[in-house]
């Protein structure tokens, strides 16, 4: 996507993304401390999975960013890039979302003439000035709910617009604190049979 004079780019605000850093290096502290009890080869191995991650997850913050241009509107996160052609978009719904755990955020929401979403923007690394900079460069027609809502409420004002998986956050969750534990006691195990 060539980027022009006109066209828009908002990077991620430093302070949040300092703060995302330093809760994935006391998670990670948590984790090496745990895997501490397997010894010290087990807390040696997750110590530089820690490292490796913060630093996977610190050149990722630095690549995100949102980008508008006249054909297109992109969101480039740490792991994948979504868009959406700006002939798709048709209206923008602007909410604050209550997730199921975690804090409030502010998300825009891209609907094309159906209704329908077709991206969602979340605004939990961007400023509020800069959120507020983006709905008013799309130029689109803007709803608001006139409260926060919930994931499962939000889809009932707004069907189309939010999976089934996150309308159920509490299964989501459930599959990644499986996934989580399932990965420590592959640790304890390597470490127990000598492997690591």
């Amino acid at each position: 996507m060539a980027v022009t004079h006109g066209d828009l780019v908002l990077r991620p605000a430093p302070s949040k993304q300092r703060e995302i850093l330093i809760l994935a290096t006391v998670l990670g502290a948590v984790f090496v401390a745990l895997a501490a009890v397997y010894g010290a080869t087990a807390a040696l191995v997750t110590a530089a999975a820690v490292a490796a991650g913060l630093a996977l997850l610190a050149a990722a913050s630095s690549r995100s960013r949102i980008v508008v241009t006249a054909d297109e509107i992109a969101v480039v996160g740490p792991l994948r890039r979504r868009n959406v052609s700006r002939t798709r978009a048709a209206s923008v719904v602007r909410t604050v979302l209550i997730p199921g755990r975690g804090p409030i955020v502010d998300t825009v929401f891209v609907l094309d003439g159906d209704g329908q979403g077709v991206l969602r923007i979340s605004g939990h690394r961007y400023a509020t000035d800069d959120v507020d900079r983006l709905v008013e460069h799309l130029g689109l027609p803007v709803s608001s709910p006139d409260r926060p809502l919930g994931m499962r409420e939000f889809a009932e004002a707004y069907p189309g617009t939010v999976s089934r998986d996150e309308r159920q956050p509490f299964r989501m969750m459930l599959v990644g604190a499986g996934i989580g534990v399932a990965t420590i006691v592959l640790l304890a195990v390597l470490v127990g049979v000598g492997a690591l």
